[in-house]
């Protein structure tokens, strides 16, 4: 399926807020238009103190679309699709972290390039840690092989309570807050939303009114900014992770492409859209190499670090995302000939 204009612009901004909330303030001119987007941010969607809004985007949006395009497919098929869509640039950019980075950490490098951190408390992958939501995503791609044959809204409920549990188990631990939201447990659950989103709205075909969105977006903002209480803070990324289900169905069912004029503009997002993973994947390792020949973030090195980030991102999805992509069709004959 190919994504919709609409699905590529969010995936686009999503990751662009991933990007700049990475890259911090700089100063100059850009400081102040930086400065009011991040406290706009850190009072409207980072108030849940938990996982970064765009990360919860991404994952409710994987299970919203891998949900309405991969339930027929057979088992080899789907996981030789989802393997060559994700793997090889996490790979290659794992690979390229490792290099980049100041310490010799290869332990680190084998417990993320075989999954394992996905559900072990271990070190982020070396010089690119952004890249432990992306393991976690392809395990939850496993998971969902065996969990796509029980009821949608049955597994959602149960992982639910193991979400309850993660977040007790782990608190009780003492293991990292940040860890509590981004390992298998908490991303299942998330991705699940969006998974459930589809079957009830999309498949359904049940009524979505807008402004109840606003309305509960409007609750989210008003309980996570003046009901703070440590622990039960991250049961707002759940509202968060609906709000955000509940906008890609809306946008889904959009047809955006009877209402836009076909422009360069418009073209050139889609095209950022569709290379948003590459965005997501490489602006760790660029930011940091920017900065080290800059030493500090002034306008100059924040805007080339941008631009940086989106021309490697496009030419990683044209010559590495696609050029895998395209291979599938070459595995299967060379995998299943005899």
């Amino acid at each position: 399926m190919t994504r919709s204009i609409g699905i590529n612009i969010l995936r686009l901004l999503t990751a662009l807020s991933v990007l700049f909330t990475h890259f911090g303030l700089p100063v100059g001119g850009l400081y102040t238009i930086i400065l009011n987007y991040h406290s706009f941010i850190k009072v409207i969607f980072w108030s849940n103190k938990g996982l970064h809004f765009g990360v919860i985007i991404f994952v409710v949006l994987s299970g919203f679309l891998i949900h309405a395009t991969s339930q027929k497919l057979g088992k080899i098929e789907y996981l030789l699709k989802r393997f060559i869509r994700i793997y090889p640039l996490f790979f290659i950019s794992s690979i390229v972290g490792l290099l980049s980075s100041n310490k010799c950490e290869y332990s680190t490098f084998f417990y993320n390039v075989t999954l394992l951190s996905a559900v072990i408390p271990f070190d982020r992958p070396p010089g690119n840690p952004i890249l432990i939501t992306v393991i976690v995503e392809m395990v939850i791609y496993m998971c969902y092989l065996f969990l796509r044959n029980y009821n949608t809204y049955n597994v959602l409920f149960c992982l639910f309570i193991a979400y309850i549990f993660n977040i007790f188990l782990y608190s009780l631990l003492g293991v990292g807050s940040e860890f509590i939201q981004r390992n298998l447990f908490s991303l299942l659950f998330y991705w699940y939303i969006g998974a459930s989103s589809f079957e009830y709205f999309i498949k359904n075909n049940n009524v979505l009114k807008l402004k109840n969105v606003i309305l509960l977006f409007v609750f989210y903002v008003l309980i996570s900014n003046f009901f703070y209480f440590k622990g039960v803070h991250y049961l707002y990324s759940i509202i968060l992770a609906v709000i955000s289900s509940f906008t890609v169905a809306i946008i889904y069912r959009l047809d955006i492409r009877r209402i836009y004029s076909n422009s360069i503009f418009i073209k050139v997002v889609n095209f950022l859209g569709e290379s948003s993973y590459s965005i997501y994947v490489w602006h760790i390792i660029i930011m940091d190499s920017v900065l080290k020949y800059f030493i500090v973030w002034n306008t100059k090195s924040y805007i080339i670090s941008i631009l940086i980030t989106l021309i490697t991102a496009s030419l990683s999805y044209i010559f590495i995302e696609k050029f895998f992509m395209n291979k599938k069709k070459w595995l299967e004959d060379f995998l299943f000939s005899s």
